[in-house]
């Protein structure tokens, strides 16, 4: 329940929100997180004027539980009245979003890729574990929405009504384009890819509005949380749809870069281990297959053998 109150309420660290994106998996803590979201947006919009007097609302829950004997039933009716209770004492300052402003819908992806079509005819495709935060108002006089993870944006061009993503600490602005973007907790940086079209990519600040790089088709732009640097490139990143296509294709590729492709397509820690491992590459091309068959693939490429520890899966060089 407090991981899940941090991230309702934009509070919950990177290592909370990887923690958050895994737990998703499992069917109990995602129906619990559906669960409370519902609650959250709903108790916002029906008492988002209403001035509570919390003293009173803990001292009647205090009465009430102590005519509660069984453990189980005490235990779920406090957890529900905490959430409400939680919300109704000043937590509405937390129900904004990351642009400040009231939550209209929130899609979530759990362990399926998911794809949503907005009211503007906007088509985005979310990547498994992530999530999208629609702004109230959303086109009406602009398009705001928030973004955790990862997701391909199929922009319908409206030259007066500009369409804006938050991205932890980032602001993407386009008016029609299609475009990826990927916030990667581990690395700490947020990175977009520009299929078609033309965009405005730049840091987000409280007190100065930095100069946004310009990022056009076939161009990629990559953010560093730590050092709050952005750095333009004049291509996209190798395999930067592959999780949407299903097609991954490696050229002369490292191994070390193969692992990290592979580890985020199929959301599976990945590494290799060996000598020299800076001297092996790959090239070949997968369509459609399962992560064992591509595996199988590589050790038989490579001369080597896939280890099955208990966190992740280890291409074993010889």
């Amino acid at each position: 329940m407090d991981l899940i109150y941090k991230i309702l309420s934009h509070t919950a660290t990177d290592a909370e929100q990887k923690k958050h994106r895994e737990m998703l998996a499992d069917a109990e803590y995602q129906k619990e997180y559906e669960a409370q979201t519902c609650i959250w947006h709903e108790s916002s919009k029906t008492f988002s004027n209403y001035d509570v007097n919390t003293d009173f609302a803990w001292k009647a829950l205090s009465v009430k539980t102590t005519l509660r004997k069984d453990k189980n039933t005490l235990f779920t009716w406090m957890k529900y009245a905490a959430a409400i209770l939680f919300i109704l004492s000043g937590s509405l300052l937390f129900i904004n979003s990351q642009f400040g402003e009231e939550v209209l819908m929130v899609y979530q992806s759990g362990d399926q890729t998911k794809e949503v079509t907005l009211a503007d005819g906007s088509v985005i495709y979310m990547n498994r574990y992530s999530s999208i935060e629609i702004m109230e108002g959303f086109n009406k006089n602009d398009r705001k929405i928030a973004l955790k993870g990862e997701a391909f944006f199929d922009i319908q061009r409206d030259e007066e009504k500009p369409f804006i993503i938050s991205c932890d600490g980032t602001e993407t602005q386009v008016l029609g384009t299609s475009f990826n973007i990927y916030s990667d907790l581990e690395e700490e940086t947020i990175e977009l890819n520009v299929k078609t079209g033309l965009v405005a990519f730049k840091r987000k600040r409280l007190l100065f509005d930095d100069e946004a790089e310009k990022v056009g088709a076939g161009e990629s732009c990559v953010y560093d949380k730590k050092s709050g640097e952005l750095t333009k490139s004049s291509k996209n990143a190798d395999n930067y749809l592959s999780w949407k296509t299903k097609t991954i294709a490696f050229q002369n590729t490292g191994i070390l870069e193969v692992c990290k492709v592979l580890s985020h397509d199929f959301h599976q820690t990945i590494t290799c281990r060996g000598t020299k491992l800076e001297e092996v590459s790959v090239t070949v091309t997968f369509e459609n297959e399962k992560l064992k068959d591509v595996l199988d693939i590589i050790a038989i490429a490579l001369n080597a053998e896939v280890i099955e520890a208990e966190d992740q899966l280890i291409i074993q060089l010889e």
